[in-house]
């Protein structure tokens, strides 16, 4: 008998290739979809997702055996209790992941904008899929899938240049590298891209702006449309679950992610609201073995519409997204975006933090309140050298920090980890006329 090495990871890609278009098809028909048609696929795949689950323990436990393999009312499934971070973390990393031999697994970390960093797992299948759906995404926006691209985030791999998080790299730096490179799509942290737009100073026009991981106020679209001279398109999307939703070309409401995420928005009791009603956002991951999540409260609040997208799709939408919010820092002569503030960038150790707030006051002084883990405040060479670390991101601002025993949330979920009072607050710009509305969401 011949020797077989197993499967050739080159065939593998070419396969994942192969698979693509067919892929991309199905979604764009699924877009064409009636509301029945939507509730069957649900109900269908419910029952393959809720047997999947009872393979890790934490949900072996709250899942009722009279509920799969087989298809699972919508009226069944919302039964089951709702979840939030508190129970995830409770039950532990091993607790949460589903035991797959042989998977390929991405390790992932949430944002932590609700105080508190969440371990997850992705299948390379899950990860596949979400490729799919985001190019899907594109070619609703009118965006080709062959065009050059750069994308600012945080916390991931930048695709510019030298690549690594575009906080590691000076606005002009950053700045340069797309004049000299002129993409034709630019996208990430609203914040971020502002930044970059201000040091640009015009040398490039792209063609498509896409935008996400924080709520765009009118105010902070308006300087993205000063900057880069068009209009930008909002995306919905979290560490835990991918894309939730996106407006397409119209920029009009924020299309579901039907095919990968069933997404549920209910009132105080859990129960969801008809449409034009406002609620909590709670999400099922539809295709994420690895770490499956059912009824996870994702801590925003949403709208649904009540009318059908401009572009013709009536199947259900987002009319208002209302997600986390961020402040500019200022510094003598300037800003700083507060994606440069996270804690994880100045502390080696942001493990023994378990929650934090940066505020700035109306002089301009900045304070870290912490929580540790442990409940005792950090060596103060450890202190000083976090104080010294801001203070050089934050020039010419003091920087204090203090230990605490408690930082509350703020009624929705999230922690405002980073406020600054030095500016006009965004929660009082987004009362303004027309803000908070379509186009507005984070």
């Amino acid at each position: 008998m011949r020797w077989n090495p197993g499967p050739d990871p080159r065939d593998e890609a070419r396969a994942a290739r192969w698979r693509e278009p067919v892929r991309l098809a199905w979604v764009h028909r699924s877009r064409r979809w009636s509301d029945a048609d939507l509730e069957a696929f649900h109900e269908r795949q419910l029952g393959a997702v809720l047997e999947q689950a009872r393979r890790a323990r934490l949900w072996a436990d709250r899942l009722p055996a009279r509920l799969g393999p087989d298809r699972v009312t919508m009226e069944q499934f919302r039964t089951l209790d709702i979840v939030d971070k508190s129970v995830l973390l409770d039950a532990g990393s091993d607790a949460r992941a589903r035991p797959e031999r042989g998977a390929v697994r991405v390790p992932l970390w949430s944002s932590g904008s609700t105080g508190q960093h969440l371990a997850l797992e992705w299948s390379q299948t899950s990860a596949q899929w979400l490729g799919t759906h985001a190019r899907a995404a594109s070619l609703a926006r009118g965006i080709p899938l062959r065009r050059s691209s750069m994308w600012f985030r945080a916390n991931a791999r930048s695709s510019v240049g030298a690549g690594g998080p575009a906080v590691n790299r000076s606005p002009q730096e950053l700045a340069d590298e797309v004049a000299d490179t002129r993409p034709q799509l630019i996208g990430g942290l609203p914040h971020l891209l502002v930044e970059v737009g201000e040091c640009l100073r015009g040398r490039h026009r792209p063609r498509w702006v896409v935008v996400g991981g924080e709520t765009t106020d009118p105010a902070m679209r308006a300087d993205l449309r000063r900057h880069f001279g068009c209009e930008p398109f909002d995306t919905y999307a979290s560490i835990e679950v991918g894309n939730i939703a996106w407006q397409c070309r119209e920029r009009d409401l924020y299309h579901l992610n039907h095919t990968f995420v069933l997404t549920e928005v209910v009132d105080a009791a859990g129960v969801p609201v008809g449409p034009g009603g406002t609620g909590d956002v709670v999400v099922t991951g539809l295709a994420h073995p690895a770490t499956p999540l059912i009824r996870y409260r994702q801590g925003d609040r949403a709208t649904l519409a009540d009318r059908a997208c401009r572009c013709g799709s009536e199947l259900p939408a987002l009319a208002r997204l209302d997600g986390r919010v961020h402040d500019w820092f200022l510094v003598p002569g300037g800003r700083v975006a507060p994606q440069r503030l996270y804690l994880s960038r100045h502390l080696d150790e942001p493990a023994r933090i378990a929650r934090y707030r940066l505020q700035q006051d109306g002089s301009g002084a900045v304070v870290l309140t912490y929580v540790t883990r442990d409940g005792r405040p950090l060596p103060e060479p450890v202190a000083e050298r976090v104080r010294s670390s801001y203070e050089a991101t934050l020039p010419g601002v003091p920087v204090s920090l203090q230990a605490v025993d408690e930082i509350p949330a703020s009624p929705s979920g999230k922690l405002e980890q980073l406020r600054s009072w030095a500016v006009e607050p965004m929660d009082r710009r987004r009362q303004a006329p027309g803000a908070g509305a379509v186009g507005s969401g984070r």
